[in-house]
């Protein structure tokens, strides 16, 4: 009958397709999250997915035994587990600038739920990890890693792309990992250097006046310094993440150089 076998197509796309974005929304922490309900979050996978249905449908499907068929959703899952976790670094970035923050100024035992990411996390950490989120949706972010997504599909079809792994793919994460951490430091390191100069002063009052708590003393005078170091260097803060949040998709496609 014309109807189930539309239903049955429309059952194989949605399953060739969605592997990936499961795998990618799995990490990415935007999505990765408890905010939405479940059956929300599954909702809004399928609708990004819709328009690559006849895409998905135009490539040559090969008959597959149900073991590589399963293998094909396990490589096709890790893929989006892999994209995710790269689309993800600017915001893990932003939310490590606060916690180290936090975490000079004292104010690292002031933990707080994070209902986005479901983990514990600082105030600052918290405030920027959701700044940079306003950033990715009104910066043309979301757009550009859509796009992304989408032209892996195109390079990268469902059932003829199968990744190798090469030394250099995980030279990539390494690379990338460590320049994560490596941009925490430097976004960090006017307040740091701050703080540590507050500290030495903080020192040298007590030296001269040992009955005065220079540590309770200390703690609004690193907050104040940190939130007005914050407000000045944002305006740097948004022009980097915002150049990242643009490259999203040449990052996708730098990942067709590593698994080829």
């Amino acid at each position: 009958m014309p109807v189930v076998e539309a239903y049955e197509a429309l059952l194989g796309n949605i399953g060739a397709v969605l592997p990936r974005f499961a795998g990618f929304f799995l990490v990415f922490p935007l999505f990765g999250s408890n905010m939405l309900p479940k059956f929300v979050q599954r909702a809004i996978m399928i609708g990004m997915t819709v328009v690559l249905f006849p895409l998905v449908a135009s490539q040559p499907v090969p008959s597959f035994d149900p073991m590589l068929k399963i293998a094909v959703v396990i490589k096709e899952a890790l893929l989006g587990v892999a994209m995710g976790f790269l689309a993800g670094l600017p915001f893990w970035t932003a939310e490590g600038v606060g916690a180290v923050v936090d975490n000079q100024r004292g104010s690292s035992a002031a933990t707080l739920f994070d209902p986005i990411q479901s983990t514990q996390t600082t105030p600052l950490g918290s405030m920027l990890f959701n700044l940079i989120i306003m950033l990715f949706f009104i910066s043309g972010g979301f757009r550009a890693m859509l796009a992304g997504l989408y032209e892996t599909y195109r390079i990268w079809p469902v059932n003829s792309f199968f990744p190798r792994l090469h030394d250099y793919a995980l030279q990539l994460f390494v690379q990338k990992s460590s320049q994560y951490l490596g941009t925490i430091v430097l976004l960090a390191s006017p307040i740091l250097i701050t703080m540590f100069l507050i500290t030495i002063g903080m020192g040298l009052i007590n030296r001269f006046a040992p009955r005065l708590n220079v540590f309770i003393l200390s703690m609004p005078i690193k907050s104040a310094a940190a939130v007005f170091l914050l407000i000045v260097c944002m305006g740097g803060f948004f022009v980097l993440f915002e150049r990242d949040f643009a490259d999203l998709a040449d990052l996708f496609r730098l990942l067709d150089g590593v698994f080829r």
